[in-house]
């Protein structure tokens, strides 16, 4: 008769070089895959949320870019983290003079952390003002739900950007 064991004591019996080649070769592949099913379903049901069905949306699924309360905003994943990442344009800053108090208020709102997770930059090639956010896929669900919460921390974060 057969000994079973779970997967769990196999993986556990496992050398550090055999446990390396199986997360490299079997598990990443494996969860990379799910994660991009994941986000793929993820994507439609928030361009559906916002945009409903139609050409612009299915636009918008393909381009990952859309149009959330005014902000052009677009959502990715990125298969290196399996972080879906999530980048809203603010457009360019003001008139140079304003600029070095501008950037100044944005690192001190990245260093003191003051919307959590949400980080402010420059997009190099376009000069524009970006709020950015990451999250692991494994958060996210099928539905939208968890990524349209992030849309909307992340919208009331560049509303209090630029209430100053």
């Amino acid at each position: 008769m057969f000994e079973t064991t779970s997967a769990q004591e196999q993986f556990a019996a496992m050398g550090p070089e055999d446990t390396a080649t199986y997360l490299a070769e079997v598990a990443a592949p494996l969860f990379g895959k799910q994660a991009k099913e994941k986000f793929d379903a993820m994507l439609r049901s928030v361009v559906r949320r916002h945009l409903g069905d139609g050409p612009a949306a299915d636009e918008a699924v393909a381009s990952g870019t859309l149009v959330v309360e005014g902000n052009t905003t677009v959502l990715r994943l990125n298969p290196q983290t399996d972080c879906v990442e999530i980048y809203v344009d603010m457009g360019l800053p003001g008139t140079s003079s304003d600029q070095v108090e501008i950037y100044g208020k944005l690192l001190e709102m990245n260093l003191n952390a003051a919307h959590y997770g949400v980080l402010f930059g420059r997009n190099e090639r376009s000069k524009r003002l970006v709020a950015s956010l990451r999250v692991h896929i494994g958060l996210m669900d099928s539905e939208g739900e968890f990524c349209s919460g992030c849309l909307q921390m992340i919208t009331q974060a560049i509303g209090s950007v630029r209430t100053w």
